[in-house]
């Protein structure tokens, strides 16, 4: 495990509120954008990969996926099993809210296989006095894109990221989302393919214990 300093006191509630898992079996895993529901019984660890998260699972010391050259945020020890998890924020949640909130957006979700394009744009619509800058990274509108999918598909789109989204017609509003899924799978198919992860390592195995890993001071700021 990593060398283990003082927990502030949120990093101490959350290995409370963490501990509460330990010796419960995973039901099951599903991603929402950027989010990671973790499915305990009644109790889901929600992680949120934020600007650079990343993660990296070890089985009896072999690693799987590279990580960053930084300490871990979150360990997650499932026997020989060990998920790594770095720059991501986390907490407990109750199942029922994520699986809630896994519902209503999955189909938004812009890597989602049954991505629903006329519901997004018709939120993107709703929008009318917000630049469409700010739309595209509503997280509550279009789970997953992020800085560069939302720059990338501005720019295929030949759309001032500036411009209100009433200043839009509706077909540039489809034109954008269609760029923006577009760019999406392309930059998904190519991560696909240099970094895979075997499914269901860890499904049905009971948690032995969760370790927080104090942050640095001076890197706190992306917690």
């Amino acid at each position: 495990g990593t060398k283990r300093e003082e927990l502030s006191v949120s990093e101490q509630k959350k290995q409370t509120d963490s501990n509460e898992l330990v010796e419960r079996k995973l039901d099951d895993v599903v991603t929402l954008g950027k989010e990671l529901f973790m499915i305990f019984g009644d109790k889901c660890l929600r992680l949120h990969f934020l600007m650079n998260g990343s993660h990296r699972i070890s089985e009896s010391g072999n690693m799987v996926l590279t990580g960053k050259k930084i300490p871990p945020v979150l360990e997650v020890y499932f026997g020989p099993t060990v998920l790594f998890f770095y720059e991501s924020s986390f907490d407990v949640r109750s199942s029922e809210q994520c699986i809630s909130r896994f519902e209503e957006l999955k189909d938004v979700d812009i890597c989602s296989p049954t991505f629903n394009q006329k519901r997004v744009v018709a939120m993107v619509t709703e929008q009318k006095g917000r630049q469409l800058c700010d739309v595209l990274l509503d997280q509550n509108i279009l789970p997953g894109v992020g800085n560069i999918i939302k720059n990338e598909a501005l720019f295929d789109s030949g759309i001032n990221p500036c411009v209100r989204v009433d200043q839009l017609k509706p077909n540039h509003i489809s034109h954008i989302i269609k760029m923006t899924r577009d760019f999406t799978m392309i930059f998904y198919k190519f991560y696909q393919l240099s970094r895979s992860m075997p499914r269901g390592l860890v499904k049905n195995q009971l948690v032995e214990r969760i370790l927080i890993i104090p942050v640095n001071p001076a890197v706190k700021g992306y917690r």
